[in-house]
């Protein structure tokens, strides 16, 4: 009978213990993003699994801070992502203003999983990722920027010059 307890007990014990992640538990993952040598504050910075769908699909996100890192989460504040293979996208919004999609100062050349050519590797412990190196014509930059600010400008009027 005690035998029979015991192993009722630890039975019980092992399925309280479940991993509330499933099969993708997040480990500890930073890294940081330079823009023409330079960091940049404010860069979204998402994670796409290599074996992505637009459904159901885990996607790790960072934001960049004044030096350029980030720290990434998936279920809660900067717990980390799941180990694997990821594709990466980097956004760098013209502003910041709710409710409205800002224009991409990197030409939506690294914004979309499809396209972006930035690939990393998140294993099993704690992860500092290569640090990302984009490099692009200043120009494009304040070009974006200008069509941007004239766009979104709250003086200019629907269907006006």
């Amino acid at each position: 009978m005690r035998l029979l307890c015991c192993s009722v007990m630890l039975v019980s014990l092992c399925s309280c213990n479940s991993n509330e992640y499933g099969d993708h538990p997040p480990y500890p993952a930073s890294g940081k993003v330079l823009i023409n040598g330079q960091p940049v504050k404010g860069l979204r910075v998402t994670l796409f699994p290599q074996s992505f769908s637009s459904e159901r699909t885990i996607m790790p996100l960072g934001f960049t801070r004044e030096d350029g890192s980030f720290d990434l989460s998936t279920y809660g504040p900067n717990d980390g992502a799941p180990a694997g293979d990821y594709r990466v996208t980097v956004y760098w919004p013209a502003f910041h203003r709710p409710r409205q999609k800002a224009p991409d100062l990197l030409a939506d050349r690294y914004s979309k999983p499809e396209s972006s050519p930035l690939m990393t590797h998140v294993d099993k412990g704690n992860n500092v990722l290569k640090t990302i190196e984009i490099e692009i014509d200043p120009d494009i930059i304040k070009k974006i920027e200008s069509e941007a600010l004239n766009e979104s400008s709250p003086t200019k009027k629907p269907g006006l010059p």
